[in-house]
């Protein structure tokens, strides 16, 4: 499957254009230890007509040795059209402060030429609702203040934020959750409390909402390492992705298909909903995360089918 040549891919983000399909990816260089990638990652984007086929564009931004807020990596976020432009949303870390992590946004008309928004960053993890420690925790889980996803929510009139996070409660291991900020310009957001914290894991990845059939489906991955010991011995520990649902935006989500995990034949990880295939169907991309016969694989995946029935999630390879 597809990567750029010499390079891991992970977490992969989609928009259509134009006719063409543009994904956003993290990139790094093959290392022999594949856990360094996370301290060299850039952007990188391709595009593609039937999402097998990928045509490699050079990465957005490449890592300066400056102290701005981004300088150090460049991590995950999602593409937002809005009022003919794309606001590209991700997270940005610098050697300063090692391990925090903030969101700002870039503008593109063409998802070719994009430029940074001036008063990045827009979002920081903040009290009362959000962990503001810089440091991993006891068991060397790092903070968590990224991945952020955004759409538009008719009810309200505003723009939500989605976010990887930590809920500000430093002796639980399991606080991790899915954050949750509102803006009318995209420029200024509010904080919300965490849409979903269920004290089961210590990180909850990559989150992308869909409302299909008046169910909201909550997508995140994490790990099997990530679970705490009671869910673990209640429903199995999974590596993998995950879903929650919910007949209402706000909440309560349960755990789909009764235990959260979305199984698969392939070690599918962030994945990311694309387009709707038939009534009750969607695309699906994400990334290959276990290792293969001792070696990280760190490609994208081939699109498969995701079935959303009634608070059920499947998925078949096409």
């Amino acid at each position: 499957m597809y990567h750029p040549e010499g390079c891991f891919l992970w977490d992969p983000w989609f928009v259509k254009h134009l006719g063409n399909y543009y994904m956003f990816h993290l990139m790094a260089p093959i290392d022999p230890d594949p856990e360094t990638r996370h301290h060299r990652a850039q952007i990188g984007v391709a595009f593609s007509k039937d999402l097998r086929n990928w045509n490699q564009i050079q990465p957005i931004w490449y890592r300066t040795d400056n102290q701005e807020w981004d300088s150090f990596t460049h991590w995950t976020g999602s593409v937002y059209r809005h009022d003919n432009k794309f606001y590209l949303f991700y997270t940005g870390r610098n050697k300063e402060i090692f391990w925090k992590q903030r969101i700002g946004y870039a503008v593109s008309k063409d998802l070719i030429s994009w430029e940074t928004f001036e008063e990045n960053p827009i979002l920081d993890a903040a009290d009362p609702f959000y962990n503001t420690d810089n440091m991993p925790d006891s068991r060397g889980t790092p903070p968590a203040w990224r991945d952020p996803f955004v759409f538009f929510e008719p009810k309200s009139g505003t723009h939500i934020m989605l976010m990887a996070a930590q809920k500000a409660e430093p002796d639980n291991p399991y606080r991790a959750c899915i954050g949750m900020a509102r803006s009318t310009d995209l420029r200024s957001w509010e904080l919300q409390a965490p849409l979903l914290a269920p004290d089961r894991y210590t990180e909850m990845e990559v989150p992308q909402l869909l409302f299909h059939n008046n169910l909201y489906y909550l997508f995140f991955s994490t790990k099997e390492t990530n679970y705490s010991d009671d869910w673990a011995n209640e429903v199995g520990a999974f590596n993998g992705w995950h879903c929650y649902v919910s007949n209402s935006m706000e909440g309560p989500y349960e755990p789909a298909n009764g235990d959260g995990k979305v199984h698969s034949s392939l070690p599918l990880f962030n994945a990311r909903l694309l387009d709707a295939r038939g009534p009750n169907s969607y695309l699906a991309i994400g990334w290959l995360d276990n290792r293969f016969e001792g070696q990280f694989i760190g490609t994208l995946s081939p699109p498969v089918e995701v079935t959303l029935d009634d608070g059920t999630v499947k998925i078949e390879q096409i």
